[in-house]
């Protein structure tokens, strides 16, 4: 985007860090060994999970007691999660979660200040730093994310309703993208028929 297209100069957005605009949530896993806390009705993200990108439900369930006997917090849409650990592609993939839900302690949910941070433009950020997030990562191939790392994390945070009207923008494209994509599936479909 062009200075003209934003509104203000990119020099004047305020630089902060992630735990400064941020609040940044840990999960935890209730104990396997106790069946009771499985097959509930709270939705509860695995790391996998992250690769749905926008999460409107996730397959995991955990019940009441599980939520309290264990380190898995309820969130509120939305929330940016972060795989915090994991090999391949898992470690540093950002999502956005559209419903309330619970994670595993690879998890990270961050739900931005309302009045400093769009919690779908810090998606957005998070989600094009992939390489970067997964650079800072601690300890090489097996590394992971910690909450200090994420909330130490640098944001350049234009005005909330330029970071609005970046978000439309964005949602717009990525919108695009899946549907074309979509398009592309079922050409590749039709032409091996």
């Amino acid at each position: 985007m062009s200075k003209s297209t934003i509104g203000s100069s990119v020099q004047s957005w305020a630089p902060s860090k992630l735990g400064q605009v941020a609040t940044c949530t840990l999960g935890g896993t209730p104990s396997t060994d106790v069946p009771h806390y499985w097959g509930g009705v709270i939705p509860w993200m695995s790391s996998g999970d992250v690769h749905l990108r926008r999460v409107h439900d996730v397959p995991g369930r955990i019940t009441a007691a599980g939520l309290a006997a264990s380190n898995a917090t309820l969130v509120p849409p939305p929330a940016v999660a972060i795989a915090l650990a994991g090999q391949g592609k898992t470690r540093g993939t950002a999502a956005l979660t559209l419903c309330e839900l619970s994670t595993n302690q690879s998890i990270a949910l961050l739900r931005g200040d309302e009045e400093r941070l769009h919690t779908t433009y810090l998606f957005h950020n998070l989600n094009r730093r992939y390489e970067e997030l997964r650079a800072r990562s601690s300890g090489g191939g097996r590394g992971g994310l910690s909450k200090g790392i994420l909330e130490s994390l640098q944001l350049e945070l234009p005005p909330l309703d330029e970071q609005r009207g970046i978000t439309e923008v964005l949602d717009t494209l990525a919108t695009a993208i899946r549907q074309t994509e979509a398009i592309i599936e079922k050409l590749k479909q039709v032409k091996q028929g």
